[in-house]
Formats: structure tokens, sequence, C-alpha cells
């Protein structure tokens, strides 16, 4: 509980139920007392998957109870179905008898001001889903979107987004990309944070899924655009990558809007790269596409993110005209001992190249992963093993 009352350093917390399917089979195979030691190789194989900041425990019987730190949903949906292939690929040798096994992930994401026994009776019940369907599997929480704590913490917060928009209590904060290949390229991630009336950093994963639900995020995108244009004026970066949300995406007078915005802060096109999901992107081939070519024409540059994670990668690399591609940080963290899972970023990264596309690798945490990005092929890292979010670079008025 301690750990919860503490703001995550960046991405979002996750409650992770884990039981073991049909765990009375392995029981009446090996008996009570080696099925023990099951438990116990099962908890070895558990703790591997976890970074140094998350915790696990047993939560009774055959569950194990995770608080998960990840960038992101898909990070965290990633890590559950990495966990289990890993486990259904794994045989534990208990005396002369090979032991299979598979398990069941319940997840509930944890909240801002989260009540525990709520998130966790929700990973629980996530559990009892993937159970009921035949277990081998991972099962979300759908609670978050339905339920009333979250219609009254979106009404909080949506008080909260539009005063900040107002005031103008959005910050930038910038994490450098840095190159495997010697030089400085001076490209920096672009990050938003808000500040609270108390002067306190409130982080995205408290506010920007409200902002979704809400129709807010076109306005802190514009936020975030201007006050990055300011940024490349003023400091000249090599290049600034701004990500935009789907509402952007769709909204036919951002390229306007943006124009004006340029004369204005009279930056350089070419200092800014602005990013869509991988996801985003396969949804919305079209718009995205059209959106791609218009801002390319006008001097910016363009970056897919999160690629590889999609049933067509390579696919979007003909249909969507880029100036980069970022790995899939959920790809990037589970690199390293994993021959199968490097020959695809490989394969990925061979794709770019040949389209002279350039490569970026998320979210590397440790060199061993930044060691394998670079036998690969990728050209660029960013994440905490280069350098955590900095602080912030300008206070700038981005706002509609």
């Amino acid at each position: 509980m301690e750990r919860l009352q503490s703001a995550v350093a960046g991405g979002m917390r996750c409650i992770a139920l884990i039981k073991l399917d049909k765990f009375s089979n392995i029981e009446r195979d090996v008996g009570v007392t080696a099925s023990d030691d099951v438990l116990t190789e099962f908890a070895k194989l558990l703790k591997e998957t976890l970074n140094a900041k998350e915790v696990v425990g047993r939560f009774g019987g055959v569950r194990f109870l995770v608080l998960l730190e990840r960038g992101n949903e898909h990070d965290i949906e990633a890590w559950g179905e990495q966990f289990i292939a890993r486990v259904q690929k794994q045989v534990i040798r208990i005396k002369d008898k090979a032991i299979s096994l598979t398990c069941t992930v319940g997840l509930s994401v944890v909240p801002a001001q989260a009540n525990l026994d709520a998130v966790i009776a929700d990973a629980i019940e996530a559990c009892r889903k993937g159970v009921g369907r035949g277990g081998n599997q991972t099962v979300t929480s759908d609670r978050a979107d339905n339920d009333n704590r979250v219609q009254s913490y979106d009404k909080v917060w949506v008080k909260h987004i539009k005063a900040a928009l107002m005031e103008n209590r959005f910050r930038l904060v910038q994490q450098p990309v840095a190159s495997l290949q010697g030089d400085d390229p001076v490209m920096f991630d672009v990050l938003v944070r808000m500040v609270d009336t108390q002067g306190k950093e409130v982080l995205p994963a408290e506010f920007m899924a409200a902002a979704e639900r809400n129709d807010l995020l076109k306005n802190i995108d514009r936020w975030v655009v201007g006050a990055s244009l300011s940024f490349a004026a003023q400091r000249k970066p090599g290049c600034l990558f701004v990500r935009l949300s789907k509402d952007t995406v769709k909204d036919g007078s951002f390229l306007d809007w943006l124009e004006n915005h340029v004369r204005s802060s009279r930056a350089e096109p070419q200092r800014l790269c602005f990013q869509v999901t991988e996801e985003l992107a396969s949804s919305y081939i079209t718009q995205v596409k059209a959106l791609a070519g218009a801002l390319r024409q006008k001097g910016f540059r363009f970056a897919l993110d999160g690629f590889g994670s999609g049933r067509d990668s390579q696919g979007l690399l003909d249909s969507v005209p880029l100036d980069f591609v970022k790995i899939d940080g959920a790809l990037v963290q589970g690199l390293t001992g994993d021959p199968q899972l490097q020959q695809r970023v490989r394969t990925l990264v061979d794709g770019a190249t040949k389209r002279l596309i350039q490569t970026i690798g998320e979210r590397v945490e440790d060199a061993n992963t930044m060691a394998v990005l670079w036998q690969v092929g990728v050209q660029y890292i960013q994440g905490y093993f280069v350098n955590e979010p900095e602080q912030v670079v300008l206070k700038a008025d981005g706002r509609s």
C-alpha cells in the first residue's frame, strides 16, 4: 500500500492476479508435497519476468499477486501474453516427472487515489472470467470504463484538465534519444505533465484516460504542439518527437491551426517529428496517410510509435510516408534471452532500413537490451537507461 501512495516515475501501475490452471491434476500426479516444488519453480519463473521496481507475492493457494509498473496498458497486456506463452513452453522437472503448466492472468489498472481492495477484486474477477473460458489466457478488467467510480473520477479530472488548460498549467519535459552509432543527434522525445494548484507535477497516466473519454485530447495535443514549436524555435534541437492522438488525426482543422502557429513561432518545421501509434495508423490508415503526407510536404517529419505491435507492421512501411519507426517497447523489453523475438525485431529493422526509414528502440532499461538492439541494427534508443525524463525545458502557451 505504501508503494501506491507514491507517484509512479513514468507510465502506470497494474495489479495482476495469476492462477495456475488445473493444479489439482498436478497434485494428483506428483503428490501434495512435491507440488509445492512446482509452485516454487513457477514463482522463480514469474520473478524473472519482472523489473526491479515490481512486487510479487503468494496470494493463497495457487494464486500470485503482482504489482506491475509499465509504460502503458499495451505494455501490461503484452507482459501478460508473453508470460503465459513462457509458462506454456516451460517444462518443470520434479523427481522423475516432467510437468507442463498453464496459467490465467487477471489484470486491473490502478487508478489515481486507488482503493486497493477494489483493484484487487477487479483483478480476481478478471482472472475468474479467464478460468471460466478455459484458462491459459490474459483477461483485463472491463470495469474501469463502466462503473460509477470512474464516472466520479472523470468528473473531477475534467474540471482539473480544463482549469490547467485555461491557466497554462501544463509543462513539457524531454527525454533524450541516443545514437548507437556514436554521434549525438540532439533528439528528444517530448512528454507532457500537468501541474496542480499546489504546484505538484501530475503524470499523464493520471489524467489522459479521463481526457480521452471526455474529448479533451485534442486540446492537450494543441498545447503540446504549440509549446514544442516554441521550444524548437528557441533551442533549435535536431528533432523533437511529438505525439498526436486519435482526435487530432481526425481533426480537419489541425493543419491550418499548425500553419498559423509555425508562422507565429518562427520554428523550422524539420525540427519536429510528429508521431502516432501503429495501432492508430492501422485503425485510421486513410487519415494517417493523408496527415503524414501533408505534414512532410510542409517540412515536418513523421514517425510510427509502437512499431511491431500489430498484424501488418511491414505493410505500414509502404502505406504511410515515414522518417522514423520506434520499435515497440513491449518487444524491446523482452529481447534479451529470446532469439525468436530478436529475429522478429531484426526483420522489422531490415524492412525499415531498406526504405531509408530510421529506427529507434523504445523503453530501453538496461545495457544488455541496448547491446541486442545494436546487434539487430537499430540506430537510436530511448528509455530510462539513456536518461529519465528531465526537468521542465520550457514554459510556453500552446493553447489554440
